[in-house]
């Protein structure tokens, strides 16, 4: 990523192998080890790290884990912990992410749950509903997940508004990802409801290998390089 322009990178935490860089039981084995390892990578690579994103079991290893992912973010230099909020009410999300909150705000991270298909951020209203609930909580804001749903960007500007960090790639209703610019995502629409919230956070590129999602053949590393260079352009053009 560093070599295709990118500064900074965005780590994914996940239960998963085929999701990305390090496993949540990583943090409960060994979290000294692990941050030594990601330091490493990340100075050999020539990036920051600007956020973690992760998912976390919901029980108390996952909630654990999710702690300590807190003190990593902290101990590596990343601003924000990106959670998925899990299924269910948002009553039922807070419970899972009250006891990470008070960890991040021990470890001087954000913590902001993910605008998530199939969770308790699925819809604008529950989103909102979970800060309510949470206050200092954060979101996660991915359009490409309104996106997918068939939604409105319009009917999410308040979440943009709530957003401390922002997931971008092309979808279309139906389709989580598809190739830069073959999508409908309304890319100057979400940059001017970002704008109007006074957004100074990240917009993290996050094309995934298409055997994780499905969908279209790409290039992960190809899409992402152009989404930034869309993103570059309109900012540069504002």
């Amino acid at each position: 990523m560093r070599a295709a322009g990118f500064e900074a990178a965005d780590l994914a935490v996940f239960p998963d192998p085929a999701f990305g860089h390090l496993r949540p039981r990583d943090l409960l084995s060994d979290l000294l080890g692990t941050t030594e390892r990601v330091l490493q990578a990340a100075g050999e690579a020539g990036v920051a790290v600007a956020a973690l994103n992760a998912s976390v079991a919901d029980d108390a290893d996952g909630a654990r884990a999710g702690q300590a992912l807190c003190l990593l973010a902290h101990r590596v230099g990343a601003k924000v912990v990106t959670l998925r909020p899990g299924r269910g009410t948002p009553g039922e999300a807070a419970l899972r992410l009250a006891p990470i909150l008070t960890a991040a705000d021990r470890s001087r991270v954000t913590l902001a749950a993910e605008v998530h298909v199939n969770s308790a951020t699925a819809r604008p209203g529950d989103a909102l509903e979970l800060l309510r609930l949470l206050p200092g909580l954060a979101l996660t804001f991915d359009p490409s997940q309104v996106v997918m749903q068939g939604d409105d960007l319009v009917e999410w500007h308040e979440c943009c508004a709530r957003a401390a960090h922002v997931h971008l790639r092309d979808a279309a209703p139906g389709t989580l990802q598809v190739p830069w610019g073959a999508g409908t995502l309304d890319l100057p629409g979400l940059l001017e409801a970002l704008d109007r919230a006074d957004y100074s956070g990240v917009i993290a590129m996050e094309y995934l290998p298409p055997a994780v999602l499905g969908g279209p053949a790409l290039d992960p590393v190809a899409e992402s390089v152009k989404a930034r260079v869309a993103v570059e352009r309109l900012l540069k053009a504002a």
